[in-house]
């Protein structure tokens, strides 16, 4: 996984999708960041991640850009892998 992303690339990988959101709401708290973190990781990575670790700081900021959409933030300290 690439640790460097432009922000037009970042956004086009790491952006969430309303089918994508409409899955992702079907979890509670933690499970909902951490489902759609593991998400987008597969869809770029195309593999699971083994770690939290894996996925990049800038792909996390930009899942929790979109809190406001399906609540990230309730789980972004306690989601694991």
């Amino acid at each position: 996984m690439k640790m460097h992303w432009g922000e037009k690339e970042l956004a086009e990988s790491w952006t969430l999708n309303e089918m994508e959101l409409k899955l992702i709401l079907r979890h509670t708290g933690s499970h909902r960041f951490g489902f759609a973190a593991q998400l987008k990781f597969l869809q770029v990575d195309r593999r699971f991640p083994s770690s939290r670790k894996e996925i990049p700081t800038v792909a996390v900021n930009q899942l929790l850009l979109q809190n406001s959409y399906i609540h990230l933030h309730q789980g972004r300290n306690a989601w694991a892998l």
